[in-house]
C-alpha cells in the first residue's frame, strides 16, 4: 500500500516555520535560542511577526489604531494554540473526573475569551466599523482620514507629524511594540496553565482568586467603558481637538479604569 503523500502547502509552511525561528535564533544571543525551542519561546516570535506586520499595515494607511485590535486577538488564540501544545485533556470525561489542570485550562481560557471579546467589540464600536468600513470602500489610504486614538494622536505631535522618526520610534517603538511585550507578559502564566511550563498542581484557593479576580475585572472594565460611552455622546472636543477628561463613575477614581 502506498505511503500518504504529505501535502505540499503544510509542509511549506512547516519549512518556513523552521526558517523563521532557525533566523530569529541566529539573530538573539545563544542562551535565548532554547527558550525559542519552547512553545513560549515560538510563541514570542510569531506574536513580534505579526506585530511587525501590522504596523506596516499602519504605515500604508496612515493610521495606527489598526493595532488596536491585534491585542485582543492575540491572547484567545495564544491560549488556544498553547492548549494545543500541551497536550492536556480536556475531554468531558476528563472535566467529570475533576482533573484539577482541565478545569484550570478551562476556566482561564472561558476568562481570556470573554475579555477580549469585550475588547475588540468596544473597538469596533468606537473606531473600528469606521475603519474597516472605509476602507473597504475607499481603498487603504482613505483610512488616513478616519478617527485615531487620542493617545495615538498625542503620540504624533511629540515627534512633529507624520515624519520618519514618529513611525520607528512613536508608531513601531510605543504604540506597537511596546503593548505587545506588556500583553506577552501578561501571557507567560499559560505556559503553566496549559500544561507547557512542568507539572499540573491540583485546584488550590489560588485559581479561585485568579478567577474571581478575573471576573470581577471584566465587570470593571464593562462598567468603564458603559460610563465612557455616555460621555461621550454627550461631550464634544474643545478648540485644541480634544474633549474634556471623564471624572464620572469608575473615571473619578481611576484614570484608566477600562485597563483592569
Amino acid at each position: 500500500q502506498p505511503e500518504p503523500r504529505a501535502d505540499p502547502a503544510q509542509t511549506s509552511l512547516s519549512a518556513m516555520a523552521d526558517a523563521i525561528m532557525s533566523a530569529a535564533a541566529a539573530m538573539l544571543p545563544e542562551c535565548v535560542a532554547p527558550w525559542l525551542a519552547t512553545p513560549m519561546g515560538e510563541l514570542a516570535v510569531w506574536d513580534v511577526l505579526g506585530t511587525v506586520a501590522v504596523f506596516l499595515l499602519s504605515v500604508a494607511s496612515g493610521n495606527s489604531s489598526w493595532y488596536d485590535p491585534y491585542w485582543s486577538v492575540v491572547p484567545p488564540i495564544a491560549v488556544v494554540w498553547l492548549a494545543l501544545k500541551g497536550g492536556l485533556d480536556v475531554t468531558p470525561s476528563a472535566l467529570m473526573e475533576g482533573d484539577g489542570g482541565a478545569w484550570r485550562l478551562v476556566v482561564v481560557t472561558a476568562i481570556i475569551w470573554a475579555w477580549a471579546y469585550r475588547l475588540t467589540a468596544n473597538w469596533i464600536r468606537r473606531l473600528g466599523a469606521e475603519l474597516v468600513s472605509t476602507t473597504a470602500r475607499h481603498g487603504l489610504r482613505a483610512a488616513a482620514h478616519c478617527e485615531e486614538d487620542w493617545r495615538y494622536k498625542l503620540i504624533r505631535t511629540w515627534f512633529c507629524g507624520m515624519t520618519p522618526v514618529y513611525w520607528v520610534l512613536g508608531s513601531l517603538g510605543i504604540i506597537h511594540l511596546f503593548p505587545t511585550a506588556m500583553v506577552f507578559a501578561g501571557m507567560l502564566p499559560l505556559q503553566y496553565v496549559t500544561g507547557n511550563g512542568g507539572e499540573v498542581l491540583p485546584l488550590g484557593w489560588l485559581d479561585a482568586a485568579g478567577a474571581a479576580l478575573g471576573v470581577w475585572g471584566i465587570f470593571l472594565e464593562h462598567s468603564a467603558d458603559t460610563t465612557m460611552d455616555r460621555f461621550l455622546a454627550a461631550s464634544r472636543p474643545g478648540p485644541d481637538g480634544f474633549r474634556p477628561v471623564c471624572r464620572e463613575g469608575l473615571w473619578g477614581a481611576s484614570r484608566h479604569p477600562n485597563y483592569l
